[in-house]
């Protein structure tokens, strides 16, 4: 029998907040990050590498909640890239850096908010694993921009953080 078929609809509003993630994802900030063609002085190339890591984990992320919502009734949709983000294009990698740190933070903010509604147990778990995915990228981006994660309300802290708090 067709997986679709056995598949629990969601709720409206379940279905909203997994559309929302699968646009983050399917709209990777770290892809078009990389697609603006940013200025990166010889120090920051660890962050290409980075970049394109995320933006390979957002892919099949992306991919798995566009099955999932397929099976359970739904369509994947997407929305356009806002304007704050359309104009990162060829700037200094260090700016992009920053902002894709609060970006990412934003969205891991509110799939902890959206969180509090939902009741299905798998779509809690589809977006308590994207904020542990978004959790990961933030941390390790962070860590290369020379700001402690701690010192920007983070719970994790950053590789070498505990050696930089004591000094």
């Amino acid at each position: 029998m067709d997986r679709a078929m056995t598949a629990p609809e969601l709720k409206a509003h379940e279905l909203a907040a997994l559309n929302r993630a699968f646009n983050d994802r399917f709209m990777s900030l770290a892809r078009y990050a990389l697609d603006a063609q940013p200025y990166v002085p010889e120090k920051m190339a660890w962050a290409l590498e980075d970049l394109r890591r995320i933006a390979e984990a957002d892919r099949r992320a992306a991919d798995r909640l566009a099955e999932w919502i397929a099976e359970h009734g739904g369509i994947a949709q997407t929305q356009p890239i806002p304007p704050r983000i359309a104009e990162w294009n060829y700037l200094a990698l260090d700016f992009i850096l920053n902002s894709l740190i609060d970006e990412l933070t934003a969205q891991r903010e509110r799939y902890r908010r959206e969180l509090a509604d939902i009741q299905t147990p798998a779509v809690r778990d589809m977006l308590g694993w994207l904020i542990r995915q978004l959790d990961d990228d933030i941390i390790r981006l962070r860590s290369h921009s020379g700001e402690p994660a701690a010192a920007r309300g983070d719970k994790a802290q950053a590789p070498g953080d505990e050696a930089r708090a004591e000094n």
